[in-house]
């Protein structure tokens, strides 16, 4: 069993990235470091629609990953493979493990310089994947174990990510299993209904009458303001009123500190005492 702190640090790496695509090209990369490969690849599937193939979300260091090249075909094929086998698949074959001549993950290796593949699929609500490792010799048991572990725990949250940068459609048809390309014609129908009456909701939610109330700060002043200077610099000791208050001819409004204006003075009479002194 690999180190449960791998499994974690590979968690933590697609989670640190806010979009899908940003996040399997990651893990990818991460993989890629660990298990020297000459290329991870991380694809996904909609089995929202059963004709939907596979495709590449994310390739270690950032390769291209456009669907219309060749090597992104075979390795949406290799993962397809994976998928429908719901079982890791092993080119070269390992010994005893009774899954078959794997076609895809074949004519993936003969296309690269990688004498070995392994996919391993996961699953996840709405959604299934497979994580594709090409290597120029087969891994051995502790590195395969690390592979299928890191797809088994980081694949789900992967999932959880492409699910979240769905477009709104696809998230809908999720939601409602009535709207798959398999669903029978009353699944339909009911998906149907639940659909217009969320839009009619939606249309009557936007369109009636309601009262809005804006919460701000505010603050109420005078029209007329006037400044009060005070004689001398100074601190404030007391305040009598607040501002906004209605005051009247000589009402004290604040007193100032007038303890340094005290020393001062008793500074000056000592002085003063003291020249006193000196003329008599």
């Amino acid at each position: 069993m690999p180190d449960a702190a791998v499994l974690l640090e590979l968690q933590s790496v697609a989670l640190r990235h806010e979009r899908f695509e940003a996040a399997a090209t990651a893990v990818a990369s991460d993989l890629a470091l660990r298990l020297g490969c000459v290329r991870v690849s991380v694809a996904v599937r909609d089995t929202t629609r059963p004709d939907a193939p596979a495709r590449v979300a994310g390739v270690s260091h950032g390769a291209q990953v456009d669907a219309r090249l060749q090597a992104s075909r075979a390795i949406a094929d290799a993962a397809d493979e994976a998928i429908d086998r719901e079982a890791a698949v092993d080119h070269p074959p390992r010994a005893g493990a009774g899954l078959g001549l794997a076609i895809a993950h074949a004519a993936l290796a003969h296309g690269v310089d990688a004498a070995a593949v392994l996919g391993v699929p996961f699953e996840g609500e709405g959604n299934a994947g497979a994580i594709i490792f090409e290597r120029a010799e087969a891994m051995d048991d502790s590195q395969r174990a690390l592979a299928c572990d890191a797809a088994l725990f980081v694949g789900p949250v992967l999932l959880l990510k492409a699910r979240a940068d769905a477009p709104f459609i696809t998230r809908l048809r999720a939601f409602l299993p009535g709207c798959s390309a398999g669903a029978s014609a009353s699944s339909r129908q009911s998906s149907l209904i639940v659909v217009a009456a969320v839009a009619v909701a939606i249309g009557v939610g936007v369109c009636w009458p309601t009262t809005w109330h804006v919460v701000a700060p505010a603050r109420v002043e005078g029209l007329g303001q006037r400044v009060v200077p005070a004689p001398a610099d100074g601190f404030l000791q007391t305040v009598k009123v607040r501002p906004g208050e209605a005051v009247k001819a000589g009402q004290v409004l604040a007193t100032l500190d007038d303890r340094e204006p005290a020393l001062e003075v008793e500074r000056a009479d000592a002085e003063r005492a003291q020249f006193d002194r000196q003329y008599r």
